[in-house]
C-alpha cells in the first residue's frame, strides 16, 4: 500500500505543469485587421465620459446643474485620463441637452463707449448676444451720414442767404453807429482813427489833425476846453465800442442759433432712427443722447473736408480726445453670436492679461495715449454666461492671477486693468478706469 501512494503522488507531480501550459503559437496576440471599423485612428472620437468614474460623472452633472453663484467645479486625477476632452464634452452635451428642453440661456455682447463726462472712465453697455456688432455698425453709419448730410446742409442757398443777411445787418449797424460817432466827434473838433492798438481821439485845425507845435501854442483856457471836448468824444467812442461789441455778438448768437437750427432738423432723423431700435435699453439711449449733443456742439468738425489741414479740437470737445470723431467708434468689447447658447473658453495659458483682459496703449507726440478703443477683454468675461476651463496648476503659477480670480469671482464683476499696475501698484499711473462688467462664469 505505501508504494503505491507514493505512485500516485509522482503522478500528480508530472502532470501540474501541463495544466498551465500555454502553446507557443499562443505566446502572441495578432489582430486581424478586419475586425476594426476604422481605416486610421483619426477617426476615433474620443471618449465622452470617465472611463470607470461613473461617481466622478455624476458629480460633474450636479456642478454644471446648480446655476448659482460660487457653484465651481475643481476636476483632478491622474495625468493622461483625459479630463480636459472629457469635461469639454460634458459642457457641449449639457449645452445641447438644455436647448432640447427649452432651458436656453440668454448671452450678451458688451459694448466700450466715450464717457461724455468723464472721458477717462469708459462705459460699458449691454446688448443682446449678436447685437454689439450690429451696434457699431449702426453708429458708425451715423457719422457718415452726419458728414454728408450737415455738409449739405450748411452748403445749402437758403442757410448761406440768410447767414448772410445775418452779417450784412450787422455791418450796416455797426457802420451807421460809427457814422454817427464820427459826426459827433468832427462836431466838436475831433476824428477818430482805427488802429490794432485800438481807438484814437485826435484833435482837428483846420480839418487836419493837430500838430504837437500847435498844442504847445495854445493858451490854458483853450486847452482845458480841448480836453473837455476830448473826454465827451472819448466817452461817445466808449458807447460805441460797447455797442459795437453788442451788435457783433447779437451777430454770432443768431448765427450759432440759426446753425442749431440747421444741425437739430439735419441730425434729427438719424438718431431717431437708431434711438427706435434700442428704445427699451437706458444705457444705450443715454449713449446716443450724449453723442448727439456733442455733435450739436462741435459741427466744425463735421464740415471739415478731407485734405484741409486739421484744426485745434474745439473748446467744447471733451478732454482726451485727440480724434474729434473718437466718440462714434464703438468698441465691441465681447462678441456672442450665439444668443441662446452659452460660451465656452479653454483657457490653457492663464497669465493676468489673457484672464482678465488689458489695456492698449500707442505713441503719440513722445508720450502713450490710450482710449476705449484699445480695451481688450479676457477670457473671464469671454466666457461670462457660460464655462470657463483653465488648469489649476498653470493658474496658481502666474503672479497675481489666483488671487485676482477669487477677487473677481466674489464681486461678480470685472474690467480691464494695466497687468504692471494690478500686481505692482501705484508703480504704473492708471490712464484710464473702465467701468466693471458683470460677469456670471462657471469655473471649471
Amino acid at each position: 500500500m505505501p508504494p503505491a501512494r507514493a505512485s500516485r503522488k509522482k503522478t500528480n507531480r508530472a502532470s501540474a505543469p501541463d495544466a498551465f501550459e500555454v502553446a507557443s503559437p499562443d505566446l502572441r496576440w495578432r489582430c486581424d485587421p478586419k475586425r476594426l471599423k476604422f481605416s486610421c485612428t483619426d477617426e476615433i472620437k474620443p471618449p465622452t465620459s470617465f472611463v470607470g468614474q461613473e461617481r466622478a460623472a455624476a458629480a460633474l452633472e450636479v456642478g454644471l446643474g446648480v446655476a448659482r453663484p460660487g457653484f465651481n467645479i475643481f476636476v483632478t486625477g491622474q495625468t493622461g485620463t483625459g479630463r480636459a476632452p472629457v469635461v469639454m464634452a460634458h459642457l457641449r452635451e449639457s449645452i445641447e441637452q438644455r436647448k432640447k428642453a427649452g432651458k436656453r440661456g440668454r448671452t450678451a455682447d458688451w459694448c466700450y463707449v466715450f464717457n461724455f463726462e468723464k472721458p477717462d472712465q469708459p462705459n460699458a453697455l449691454r446688448l443682446d448676444g449678436g447685437e454689439g456688432s450690429v451696434f457699431a455698425g449702426r453708429v458708425a453709419e451715423i457719422l457718415e451720414t452726419l458728414i454728408r448730410d450737415l455738409r449739405n446742409a450748411f452748403q445749402d442757398e437758403t442757410y448761406q442767404a440768410e447767414s448772410k443777411r445775418l452779417v450784412e445787418e450787422a455791418n450796416g449797424k455797426r457802420q451807421e453807429i460809427m457814422s454817427q460817432t464820427e459826426r459827433f466827434a468832427f462836431e466838436r473838433g475831433f476824428a477818430i482813427q482805427m488802429s490794432p492798438v485800438g481807438v484814437s481821439v485826435v484833435p482837428l485845425t483846420d480839418g487836419k489833425p493837430m500838430e504837437q507845435s500847435q498844442f504847445l501854442t495854445l493858451s490854458a483856457e483853450k486847452r482845458e476846453d480841448l480836453d473837455r471836448r476830448r473826454q465827451e468824444v472819448a466817452d461817445r467812442v466808449e458807447q460805441t465800442m460797447a455797442k459795437v461789441h453788442s451788435i457783433e455778438h447779437d451777430r454770432q448768437r443768431a448765427a450759432r442759433e440759426l446753425a442749431q437750427r440747421v444741425a437739430e432738423n439735419t441730425i434729427r432723423f438719424p438718431f431717431e432712427a437708431i434711438a427706435s431700435h434700442y428704445k427699451n435699453n437706458e444705457a444705450v439711449n443715454a449713449f446716443l443722447e450724449g453723442l448727439r449733443e456733442y455733435t450739436l456742439n462741435n459741427i466744425p468738425v463735421f464740415l471739415q473736408e478731407k485734405g484741409e489741414p486739421e484744426e485745434p479740437v474745439p473748446p467744447q470737445a471733451p478732454r482726451l480726445v485727440q480724434d474729434p470723431t473718437l466718440p462714434f467708434r464703438v468698441n465691441v468689447f465681447v462678441s456672442n453670436p450665439d444668443a441662446n447658447g452659452a460660451p465656452i473658453v479653454e483657457e490653457t495659458n492663464p497669465t493676468y492679461t489673457n484672464m482678465f483682459g488689458h489695456i492698449e496703449r500707442r505713441p503719440y507726440l513722445g508720450t502713450y495715449v490710450t482710449d476705449h478703443t484699445m480695451l481688450r477683454p479676457g477670457a473671464i468675461v469671454r466666457a461670462s454666461g457660460g464655462y470657463l476651463v483653465v488648469y489649476a496648476r498653470d493658474t496658481l503659477r502666474q503672479p497675481g492671477v489666483w488671487e485676482a480670480l477669487k477677487r473677481a469671482l466674489r464681486g461678480g464683476q470685472v474690467r480691464p486693468e494695466d497687468p504692471s499696475e494690478a500686481v505692482m501698484p501705484g508703480l504704473v499711473p492708471q490712464s484710464l478706469r473702465p467701468e466693471p462688467i458683470p460677469i456670471d462664469t462657471k469655473v471649471i
